[in-house]
């Protein structure tokens, strides 16, 4: 095992719990694309917006997004894109074709 101190394995626990939902991957893959304020994000979600703030709160949380705020929009971008290869490294080893 490479050099694994155990607040690493916290910190990995931490950001792929943080991943670890639906709706979050969601908004990822849209962020992946572009910056989108919460309305489009609700558009291109289709969730109602008290949810996703809820979500975008638990990815501020762990740094995954970014924040900018323009005049009473607040725009959300992806900070970490490293967790996009984490998903589509998910995604090939799930959803490969038997």
């Amino acid at each position: 095992m490479a050099d694994f101190k155990k607040t690493d394995f916290i910190k990995v626990s931490n950001c792929l719990k943080a991943i670890a939902h639906p709706i979050r991957i969601q908004i990822i893959e849209h962020l992946r694309k572009k910056e989108m304020n919460v309305t489009e994000l609700i558009k291109a979600t289709k969730v109602k917006q008290a949810n996703l703030s809820q979500h975008l709160s638990q990815l501020r949380g762990k740094e995954i997004v970014n924040t900018r705020k323009e005049g009473n929009i607040v725009f959300y971008s992806l900070k970490k894109h490293e967790v996009t290869e984490i998903i589509d490294l998910m995604r090939k080893y799930v959803c490969k074709s038997k």
